[in-house]
């Protein structure tokens, strides 16, 4: 039997070459999120994780991230916080640009249902897959985790969303690794954050608040949310509809700080920071 060659140093540089060639092509279309080319693209194996208090924007964030890389890439999304039907509306109130309020009443016009319609017809050829699984389990999220990769031939460069870790009982460190190293994707996960927030002077997210403590020391990029418009203390008429990231970890990259435009309504983050 024939054993498999180990690549050269030349076929390796190859490679190297084709994949920066292929960031820089999607860099210049614009198909890729500013704030995925600040964590370093989609590295396979790794973990991004967005910490945040309720209403920041961390599902969002990670919708946005996701539905950007089904351009090109699968993306398994699986949710332990809201039903499949909640997280396709909202997916759905991203791509067409409305208010999900609207979406949930059926408040739309001759021009919100073209919107739709265009909308439906693009998500429904994107290589997502939306987990309707319920209650959740470590179990169940490796079940769904292998079946998605193993009818994938491109969930190495894939995206895995799992969206409320703080929900998930048990230990998840050593867990939430090895789930990143087998399916060869990016996995994404959102978190809550402690309520000791509250009680600073300074209202926005450490690194010691992220809940549960151990995906500190799991994750490859750290980004933590804030929103000054929901702080009463510290909000500026300027600082209206904008989402404070800032990355606390980031092994990939630079630790920085960005203000994204955020469109609460529809859940839709602008492209490029301010």
């Amino acid at each position: 039997m024939r054993t498999s060659e180990r690549p050269t140093f030349k076929s390796s540089l190859t490679q190297l070459i084709k994949t920066i060639d292929r960031r820089y092509e999607l860099r210049e279309h614009g198909t890729v999120h500013s704030l995925e080319r600040v964590f370093g693209g989609r590295r396979p194996g790794t973990v991004v994780v967005l910490a945040g208090a309720r209403g920041t924007g961390k599902t969002a964030l990670a919708l946005n991230l996701a539905l950007s890389a089904a351009r090109e890439a699968p993306v398994l999304m699986i949710s332990l916080e809201t039903s499949s039907s909640q997280l396709l509306e909202r997916i759905l109130s991203i791509e067409a640009q409305l208010d999900a309020s609207n979406l949930a009443s059926g408040a739309l016009d001759a021009k919100a249902w073209v919107g739709v319609t265009k909308a439906c017809g693009l998500l429904s050829n994107l290589p997502i897959t939306v987990e309707d699984r319920t209650p959740m389990s470590r179990a169940r999220i490796e079940k769904a985790v292998n079946k998605w990769a193993a009818g994938s031939t491109r969930s190495r460069n894939g995206i895995i969303v799992i969206d409320g870790m703080r929900r998930l009982s048990g230990k998840v460190d050593e867990w939430l690794t090895k789930l990143a190293q087998r399916s060869n994707a990016c996995v994404i996960v959102t978190t809550g954050i402690s309520s000791e927030a509250d009680t600073r002077e300074e209202h926005r997210p450490m690194l010691t608040d992220v809940r549960p403590r151990a995906l500190e020391r799991v994750a490859d990029v750290l980004a933590l949310l804030y929103r000054p418009e929901l702080d009463a203390a510290d909000f500026d008429e300027k600082d209206r509809g904008v989402v404070e990231v800032v990355l606390a970890k980031n092994d990939a990259g630079p630790r920085t700080a960005l203000r994204l435009r955020f469109d609460s309504a529809c859940s839709r983050y602008a492209s490029e920071p301010l």
